[in-house]
């Protein structure tokens, strides 16, 4: 399930996302936008729940980028909000910000192939 985490939700509609999240384990659930101005805590809700995966559209700054793929390289989805945003730049920008490329390859497809089971 992708749920969408950008404005005009805030903290706390994240935080009810997350305890249904954990209440339904068995369901993978993408949390898409980063979280909005929220990236900071969502990183750290997906970081300490299994089925949640994060989705780095509209992302604003690349070192929330440069945070998700460090602390969840196995949870984090590629993505790009387009027309708003640039597929190219985020892929550019996921190059740049990955330790190495088997990490970059997860993000940009590996990580969503198995989710999948493709």
């Amino acid at each position: 399930m992708w749920v969408h985490t950008f404005h005009p939700l805030n903290l706390k509609d994240i935080q009810k996302l997350f305890l249904l999240t954990q209440k339904y384990e068995n369901v993978p659930v993408i949390y898409g936008h980063m979280g909005g101005i929220h990236w900071l805590q969502t990183i750290e809700l997906i970081k300490n729940t299994e089925n949640a995966y994060l989705d780095i559209s509209a992302f604003y700054t690349t070192y929330a980028l440069s945070l998700a793929i460090k602390e969840i390289p196995q949870r984090t989805l590629f993505s790009s909000d387009f027309p708003y945003g640039d597929p190219y730049l985020n892929l550019q920008a996921v190059k740049r910000h990955t330790s190495s490329g088997e990490v970059a390859d997860r993000v940009l497809g590996g990580n969503i192939s198995n989710l999948l089971h493709i």
